[in-house]
């Protein structure tokens, strides 16, 4: 097993690995939680250590990194374990997944965000300097600006947690003109904007060979689509979701959402055909997939 190119299409899935710098016990838990919100998820949600090691190993990814790290998403909570005979199968737990959930919605929508919003104030309350800190970390997560040293605002239409020491208040969309000065004086857009770019950059060219991309083998279209979404998925889940209108014009995140749905949909077909023959659950192969990404 693990095998690690697309030798058919001339697509080198570990060459795109290095160029994405995934290697190492850090990337291989987060492309396990990737593969299994992406593909297994909707089967059934739960998968056997040895798919997800030949996946990883596509990668290469050692296999002891593949086991440490899945021992790492188990302690920290993301993943149950289970023990058949001397097989172990691994599902999100239901923290993970509702947060797997939530962040779908995201990642497969149709189009990026275009419609007028409003706002979310997030002013930190008089907790200690740790709070604050971790406060502030986790809506940094989610791509929120900074209006003051202790004030974060985001987008309505996205949905950030905030602690109970933290004030949060609405305001109503604003006029356009307003809006995009409030986005270039809030916002630091710049990493997304190249992450977005170089998404693109990278990936787009393979849109030229879709033909073929179609008539890979199945175990290396599920390496290059768990690969692809786990890139996109990195980069939209820091994206503040700012509509369209306020962004600058070009914005890298429409077309880098093009090329992620586009190239997903040719991979689709063939690698959920090697899930059928080769993936396996606690009672057997894989059950069917009950549902397709939503806007993908």
């Amino acid at each position: 097993m693990g095998r690690s190119s697309v030798n058919s299409n001339e697509i080198s899935v570990l060459s795109l690995a290095h160029s994405e710098g995934l290697h190492g016990a850090m990337r291989a838990w987060s492309l396990a939680v990737s593969f299994l919100g992406d593909c297994i998820e909707p089967r059934g949600g739960s998968v056997g250590m040895a798919t997800i090691t030949e996946l990883l190993t596509a990668y290469g990814i050692d296999n002891g990194v593949v086991r440490t790290s899945m021992s790492r998403l188990a302690g920290d909570g993301w993943v149950t374990r289970e023990k058949v005979g001397r097989n172990s199968f691994y599902a999100l737990t239901p923290l993970a997944l509702a947060e797997t959930q939530a962040a779908a919605r995201r990642i497969y929508a149709p189009e990026h965000p275009s419609a007028p919003c409003g706002w979310r104030i997030y002013a930190a309350g008089e907790g200690s300097a740790e709070d604050r800190r971790r406060e502030r970390a986790d809506l940094m997560r989610y791509g929120a600006g900074s209006l003051d040293r202790h004030v974060y605002i985001l987008p309505d239409t996205t949905a950030a947690a905030a602690s109970a020491a933290t004030t949060v208040l609405s305001a109503a969309p604003l006029p356009d003109e307003a809006a995009k000065t409030l986005v270039s004086r809030a916002f630091a857009l710049e990493e997304i904007e190249n992450e977005y770019a170089a998404f693109a950059a990278a990936y787009a060219p393979l849109i030229g060979r879709l033909a073929r991309l179609r008539q890979v083998d199945g175990f290396d279209a599920l390496a290059l689509r768990v690969l692809l979404i786990h890139r996109f998925r990195r980069i939209v889940l820091r994206d503040p979701g700012i509509p369209s209108g306020y962004l600058a014009p070009r914005w890298p995140g429409l077309a880098a959402r093009e090329v992620a749905r586009t190239l997903w949909r040719a991979l689709f077909a063939q690698s959920e055909r090697w899930l059928d023959a080769n993936g396996r659950s606690p009672d057997g192969a894989l059950p069917p997939r009950v549902r397709s990404a939503p806007g993908f």
